[in-house]
């Protein structure tokens, strides 16, 4: 495999160093964390525009083209030209799967490929198209995660069947997409709707969706989050850290409190400094103490998850590709390879995936 990677040097504005961009592990607030303006295609280190040119059957089979700028020629070129000259897996191979959180952001994505590639910088390459779904909406979940915060989630039902929402897709190898699926401890993947990628290609989407199913909400609605745009949303719109302090504002509230939740913080970050000093065990409990409080109070959002959503299992079930999607599934249903038994077991043999679960839930 020729995949020589590193970062290069330009003032070209078809590529941005990947440092441009903060993830939340520089600041949890800053999840999701904000992607580059459009398409985009990521070696870990440079960030290269990424555009639409051309949905077309060719021998027979439908293909959808994008260009890229290469840094290393200086020019614009054929994206599958790109990763065949190192090695890498058309796009036709790979299997879309929708971004709507921190996985839009290329340095979220170097970091969590970057502690699997075991000096294989194959795993750090990953093309990133902007896309749109209508008749959903990414809100905050109701629980807090690892760290203390609140993460994202996707709402499809006919609260929202009006939102439309600025979304992205991860184009993935089988083995991203495990070590994918590895990070996504609190998600299922499934499949239900449609994304149309940037150019107007419209195909099936899949996703992560929340196990637990129930979203944060003020009032009647789920609150959205604001670094994803969207318009004919039904609900407020919040920061990581603004939806954070309506749950603290709650608290002050309350007439009667389980005493881990008496910690009378007076501000998100405050209650984020609190949490990080806990114990795991002690994490667990005021999450749980939190989520009791809630539900208790009507502050959480049921059916996230669409009734006609088909849950994936992700270490026996295939998702398809991108060229399965574009030229039918056929009878058979979804095919095309997503990881094996033995990926797995060759993975945690080398303690990559354990090492992934680790580093994400301790926020290192």
């Amino acid at each position: 495999m020729n995949c020589n990677i590193s970062p290069i040097e330009t003032v070209n504005p078809g590529v941005i160093p990947r440092t441009e961009f903060k993830s939340s592990h520089d600041d949890p607030f800053e999840y999701p964390g904000q992607p580059p303006e459009g398409s985009y295609t990521t070696d870990g280190y440079n960030v290269m525009l990424t555009e639409f040119v051309s949905d077309s059957v060719e021998n027979g089979e439908r293909k959808v083209r994008f260009s890229i700028f290469n840094p290393e020629t200086g020019k614009n070129e054929d994206l599958d030209t790109y990763l065949d000259a190192k090695g890498l897996p058309l796009m036709e191979d790979r299997v879309p799967v929708i971004a709507y959180g921190a996985n839009r952001n290329p340095a979220s994505l170097f970091r969590k490929f970057d502690y699997a590639k075991e000096g294989d910088p194959s795993l750090l390459v990953v093309p990133v198209i902007q896309a749109t779904r209508v008749g959903s909406d990414v809100v905050w979940s109701k629980n807090v995660g690892a760290r203390g915060r609140q993460f994202a989630d996707m709402v499809t039902n006919d609260d929202v069947s009006d939102t439309k929402i600025g979304i992205a897709v991860n184009f993935l190898t089988h083995d991203q997409l495990a070590i994918m699926h590895s990070t996504e401890r609190q998600y299922d993947i499934i499949e239900q709707g449609e994304v149309e990628l940037a150019g107007g290609v419209v195909i099936p989407g899949f996703y992560y969706s929340g196990t637990e199913g129930e979203a944060y909400k003020i009032g009647n609605s789920p609150v959205a989050v604001s670094a994803i745009p969207g318009k004919h949303r039904v609900g407020e719109e919040h920061t990581a850290e603004s939806s954070l302090s309506t749950i603290i504002d709650r608290l002050h509230t309350a007439q009667t409190l389980p005493d881990r939740l008496n910690g009378n913080w007076q501000s998100a970050q405050e209650f984020m400094d609190y949490y990080a000093l806990l114990e795991t065990d002690e994490k667990r409990l005021l999450r749980l103490d939190l989520d009791k409080f809630l539900d208790e109070n009507e502050m959480g959002y049921k059916h996230t998850r669409p009734i006609d959503a088909r849950v994936h299992e992700w270490s026996t079930n295939s998702l398809p590709t991108m060229s399965v999607l574009l030229n039918g599934m056929g009878e058979q249903g979804v095919q095309g390879r997503l990881f094996t038994n033995d990926l797995i077991a060759d993975l945690k043999k080398r303690a990559v995936v354990d090492d992934i679960i680790h580093r994400v839930a301790a926020g290192i």
